[in-house]
């Protein structure tokens, strides 16, 4: 009975794992010393009404309460998609090889999962691990059966720059599996890096191997620039997914894998990986444990470029619409620049086109169960009489962006001349700022070099 070897196995190498760490028993994160600029507030928090809460008791059962509706799966979503895809089997067995690359490069002293065991437990015991873990993943692979610790994690709060404390979706929760499920999915992930580029399309620049952060944010600057030169009509659609990565449809997740070809294997896998996970909330204390039915987890090695495959069909009916004019500059026509969630749309002719963007997310948030967040969307326009641009903005009911939105962390304004003095003039101030603040500590010079590699400006 494969089902029944498999379980033995894994038995079998904790139990090895066990004796061999009896001495080195790992020192657990002390999560409730995580600076309270990180971690949730648990002295008081806001309900669904905006009342405060300040028992407990009261606090806990609110953030179960949050947790519980950002992951619960409500969404009747399509079961079929338009978007077709042609990939080589990714299914061969796993290699020491890859492994031992894997736990190289793990960062040390890094929160560990549920398990307690750390990434400097596999460095320093790598010799008598790895040829373990090899078995263990290929049995996986064969079988497609799932560890139970790999199903079980914990949740930490992560406080969003400049967000009220109080909100619960001020916060970003981040996922703390156990390093042996972050060990495989970091391999199935290189993996699949490797091929990415041959699934997504150029106008995606998330995770992407040989793509930059910088690529699409230049597009959208040389675009504008364009647009002031040629005195064209130019209007941008910054789009907001709703808790993207938190939210996704697991049952989609799985289909689209499968409809990428990427081997009955993986497919396998990655659709067991993602049934009946658990998790407890980590805020000072533990909270009792809630089910996971939506959403890539972060923190996952894997979960960036299943995000970057599954936001690809959104992209593709926009890129596919006739009705949507993109920009054109000679022979080429821009319609979307993305990184993973972050979505620009670039409109060069109005017409129907942003009627048909409407239609597109409407299409885009059945299939995901991904919502837009409307609130948080914004447009920008160069050479809009004032009438298209409130129809624009009526049409699609997203704010007006003024003379400037925020993309990828760079404030890009209408004006160009501009753009060095609202992005590197505040900048300087705030590192100039920390400086000052440095200088009134006695700090040894390695601690000045740790401060500059941790801080937010960096």
């Amino acid at each position: 009975d494969c089902s029944s070897d498999h379980k033995l196995l894994i038995a079998k190498f904790r139990i090895r794992l066990k004796r061999i760490w009896k001495i080195h028993r790992p020192i657990r994160c002390d999560l409730t010393n995580i600076p309270s600029k990180f971690q949730a507030k648990m002295g008081m928090i806001k309900n669904k009404d905006g009342k405060d809460l300040t028992e407990a008791e009261e606090i806990k059962k609110r953030w179960r309460e949050y947790t519980e509706d950002l992951y619960r799966n409500d969404n009747n979503i399509e079961d079929s998609f338009d978007d077709t895809f042609s990939q080589a089997v990714l299914d061969s067995n796993i290699t020491s090889n890859e492994i031992e690359e894997v736990i190289k490069n793990l960062k040390i002293n890094s929160s560990p999962g549920p398990d307690g065991l750390t990434t400097n437990f596999y460095k320093i015991f790598q010799k008598e691990v790895i040829p373990n873990l090899q078995i263990l993943y290929n049995k996986i692979m064969e079988n497609k059966i799932i560890p139970e610790t790999w199903k079980k994690s914990e949740i930490i709060t992560i406080l969003k720059p400049n967000k009220e404390e109080t909100d619960p979706n001020s916060y970003r929760p981040i996922t703390l599996s156990n390093v042996d499920y972050k060990i495989f999915m970091k391999i199935i992930a290189n993996r699949l890096r490797e091929i990415m580029p041959t699934l997504i399309e150029e106008d995606q620049y998330g995770f992407i191997k040989k793509r930059m952060i910088a690529d699409p944010i230049r597009n959208i600057i040389n675009v504008i620039d364009h647009a002031t030169r040629e005195r064209r009509k130019l209007l941008l659609i910054k789009l907001d997914v709703y808790k993207a990565f938190d939210t996704i449809n697991h049952n989609y997740l799985a289909n689209l894998c499968e409809e990428c070809n990427l081997g009955k294997n993986i497919c396998g896998v990655i659709r067991e990986l993602y049934k009946e996970n658990q998790a407890e909330i980590v805020n000072g204390s533990n909270s009792r444990t809630i089910e996971i039915k939506s959403g890539t987890k972060q923190g996952c090695p894997l979960s960036p470029l299943l995000f970057a495959l599954a936001i690809e069909p959104l992209a593709n009916l926009i890129r596919s619409d006739k009705s949507i004019k993109g920009y054109r500059i000679d022979r080429e026509e821009i319609k979307i620049n993305l990184y993973a969630d972050d979505a620009m749309v670039l409109i060069g002719t109005m017409d129907d086109s942003v009627k048909a963007v409407k239609k597109v997310i409407k299409k885009f948030e059945s299939i995901l169960g991904l919502v837009i967040n409307i609130e948080k969307s914004e447009i920008l326009h160069k050479n809009l009489t004032w009438k298209e641009l409130k129809e624009a903005q009526s049409t699609l009911g997203v704010k007006l962006g003024g003379k400037k939105l925020k993309y990828l962390g760079i404030h890009i304004s209408k004006n160009l001349n501009n753009i060095i003095q609202i992005n590197y003039n505040p900048l300087w101030k705030k590192i100039s700022k920390q400086i000052i603040d440095w200088k009134k500590m006695e700090l040894e010079h390695y601690n000045k070099v740790e401060g500059l590699q941790n801080d937010d400006i960096t």
